[in-house]
């Protein structure tokens, strides 16, 4: 399994590669007519509704989003990533699977593994600052706000995102629009990874797919408890309880996990249907904005349903 991480992670930038490849060479034939300029809504909303759209952009449609779909990050960064999740995902997975039988299990024991290298590794990679992630952690802060426009999910998860790395909502949203190149269809995945990356200097933000739970919780679990910042989800909303079994394209944000029962995540939702007039029968009664504690199953099938499969963390 760990040896493959990197070639998944290799898979993923490669697709986007190929995606600009093929854009950026029919230039000519680029859907102009949708750009950030256009004022009608991305989203619309029958009442045989299938499937919308709040932000997620299936394929790059202008210049810049098929060059944000091929820009790659840094090697070191990538094997950097790829040795956290090698790192993480045993005390992941073993906390999941003890905390099933035992809701109050809270990580036990902790032993570092040795690597091929001949060292243990930590949060600075030395043979003593092993620290494997807890069964239960969340962020301290979690910011909350909702997205401006209904086509802006993207740019509106990478400002909460960067908001709790700094501590301060530096921009707006249309800034993070303007970087990552949002039309009304929205945001390519890799855009937002991009951006992340480009916005502070603490840490690169790659775009991954978990190919099962416990991969995703490893991921949040690197993100949240080793880098200290959340993580942005690439989900197809319907498995989420909170949305009433409504089907969006759409990106919002995770801030901590637990093991018990099959593991939850905190997440934050962004999407306020009611600031758009839109009405609430269309997601079960209950709005979807604000903080909730999600089942991991239900975050897994999100992601794993959505345009990308991915999360950028």
């Amino acid at each position: 399994m760990f040896a493959s991480r990197g070639s998944r992670i290799t898979v993923v930038l490669a697709f986007a590669v190929m995606a600009a490849t093929l854009h950026v060479a029919g230039a000519a034939t680029v859907k102009t007519s949708k750009s950030a300029s256009k004022t009608t809504s991305a989203i619309s909303l029958p009442d045989a509704l299938q499937v919308d759209n709040t932000g997620d952009a299936a394929v790059p449609t202008t210049v810049g989003q098929a060059e944000d779909a091929a820009w790659v990050p840094p090697a070191g960064a990538l094997a950097a990533k790829r040795e956290l999740f090698a790192f993480e995902y045993p005390y992941v997975a073993r906390n999941l699977a003890l905390a099933a039988v035992n809701p109050s299990f809270d990580s036990g024991s902790i032993v570092c593994p040795v690597f091929a290298s001949g060292r243990e590794i930590g949060a600075a990679g030395s043979a003593t600052d092993c620290d494997p992630p807890p069964a239960n952690y969340e962020l301290a802060s979690a910011p909350l706000d909702y997205q401006r426009k209904t086509y802006t999910c993207g740019p509106a998860s990478t400002r909460l995102v960067l908001w709790q790395m700094t501590g301060s909502a530096a921009h707006d949203e249309d800034y993070y629009a303007s970087k990552e190149h949002t039309t009304t269809d929205g945001t390519v995945a890799n855009s937002i990874a991009k951006t992340l990356t480009n916005e502070q200097s603490r840490d690169t933000f790659i775009l991954d797919v978990p190919d099962q739970p416990a991969d995703y919780m490893t991921m949040l679990a690197g993100a949240t408890y080793k880098e200290g910042h959340e993580i942005v989800n690439n989900v197809l909303t319907k498995p989420l309880s909170f949305w009433g079994a409504h089907a969006s394209r759409h990106y919002d944000v995770s801030y901590g996990y637990r093991s018990a029962a099959g593991g939850y995540v905190y997440m934050v939702e962004e999407w306020n249907p009611v600031q758009f007039g839109i009405s609430l029968q269309h997601y079960g009664g209950q709005n979807p904005y604000g903080h909730h504690y999600e089942p991991l199953k239900n975050v897994f099938a999100a992601v794993h349903t959505s345009t990308s499969q991915g999360v950028i963390w």
